[in-house]
Order: structure tokens, then sequence, then C-alpha cells
């Protein structure tokens, strides 16, 4: 249980290595909960529609010249 419990902190970690390291958002926006609320989840937005994204470079075939 305690193993677990240190694998999702250290996914949590990651992620928010991952959003300060590769995305640059190392400020808030603003200082409402509302506004943060808004930044974490375009960033959280960002950063899902990247990981696809670069999932469908790996797969994508070019056509034969």
């Amino acid at each position: 249980m305690i193993a677990f419990a240190y694998l999702l902190r250290w996914r949590i970690e990651k992620v928010y290595d991952t959003t300060k390291n590769k995305l640059g958002q190392t400020k808030a926006w603003a200082n409402g909960p509302v506004a943060q609320a808004m930044q974490s989840h375009f960033v959280a937005l960002t950063h899902n529609l990247l990981v696809l994204f670069l999932e469908q470079l790996e797969t994508y075939q070019l056509p034969p010249r």
C-alpha cells in the first residue's frame, strides 16, 4: 500500500514537473481560485493534446513516392 501511494505521488509530481519544464508554466495567471482552476485545466488539456499529437506522429505513415 505504501509503495502504491508513492507511485501515485510520483505520477502527480511528474505531471507538475512536465507542466513547469516542458510547457513553461512557472507563474499563475491570476490570484483568484477560479483563474487558478482555469489555468490548471488549460495546462492539463494542453498536455493531453500534446501527448495525443505525439502518439499520432509516431504512428503516421508517409505515403510512398
